[in-house]
């Protein structure tokens, strides 16, 4: 996850502990975030100017990353991908409206954006992503953009505030997340962001980040309290193995997973395989593009 966020307009949620919070520009607050077991850490020391950002661009390696002039010296490049026309056509009008950005296309299909971004690169600056088109998987498209392009800034811009989704995107890389239905002002203040290498969270989605965060900080205290075995159970319930199957991978009884998992449910409050699934998926110990391997 990244280390750095943008949350405008928002400070009462973030629990504020050992950091800085430095005001980035009126309204708007660069929150420097320290993920220590899930914990956000933030201080608040006085005015924070563009210098102390991190704008740096990796140099041409033919690997996605570019060497070119700064983003301060010529518009903000921004593609958008987003498969409803009067959608587009009301973003491209109102991207327009700002001599800060200039948009260089458009997607209209979720199995077409790889290869729009190719098509251009490195002139895209910023993609403006809709995470929930037609036979689209937002999380797998995001990784694999961010392995091919790794200079793209990808702002997720959805009508969702679901945990599952801001999350998921989020630790698949995407550099910030926008509510279709929030004001103009705040899209503009993210594209502006996440080009300059930051992270960007509108309000809601920062409450959801945040909330996340809190949950898995005290679910990794309850992990301290299995045993290395019990931690073994529960990863191969999250890869999605039966009992059976965990005995004969583990060499050991059938009764003594059923034993292991009754300990598992009753140290981390569960009641079900399908919470230790999710459990097992939220914290980390099984990853979404992780396959059973027989």
């Amino acid at each position: 996850m990244p280390s750095s966020f943008v949350f405008p307009d928002f400070e009462k949620t973030v629990c504020c502990r050992n950091g800085t919070l430095d005001i980035a520009q009126p309204l708007f607050y660069t929150a420097f975030v320290e993920l220590h077991l899930g914990e956000i850490s933030l201080t608040r020391p006085g005015i924070c100017t563009m210098d102390t950002l991190n704008t740096s661009v990796p140099p041409d390696d033919s690997s996605g990353r570019r060497q070119e002039p700064s983003i301060k010296q010529r518009p903000i490049r921004v593609l958008i991908a987003d498969d409803h026309p009067v959608v587009r056509a009301g973003l491209r009008a109102l991207l327009a409206s700002s001599t800060e950005i200039q948009v260089v296309g458009e997607v209209a299909h979720g199995d077409e954006i790889i290869g729009a971004v190719a098509k251009r690169w490195p002139a895209v600056d910023v993609l403006v992503l809709d995470a929930h088109m037609p036979d689209f998987n937002p999380i797998a498209a995001v990784r694999r953009l961010i392995a091919r392009f790794p200079a793209l800034r990808i702002l997720v811009l959805s009508s969702y505030d679901d945990r599952e989704y801001v999350i998921g995107l989020l630790h698949a890389g995407a550099h910030g997340y926008v509510l279709k239905d929030e004001p103009p002002a705040t899209l503009f203040a993210a594209i502006r962001t996440v080009a300059d290498g930051e992270m960007y969270l509108s309000p809601r989605v920062a409450r959801v980040y945040v909330g996340h965060q809190r949950r898995v900080t005290a679910e990794r205290d309850e992990l301290l309290d299995l045993t290395d075995r019990e931690l073994e159970v529960l990863r191969l319930v999250g890869r999605g193995y039966d009992n059976g199957e965990i005995a004969r991978i583990l060499t050991i009884s059938y009764e003594t997973v059923k034993n292991h998992l009754r300990n598992i449910y009753g140290k981390l409050g569960l009641t079900n395989r399908y919470q230790a699934i999710v459990f097992a998926f939220r914290n980390e110990l099984v990853r979404f593009d992780q396959e059973r391997k027989e």
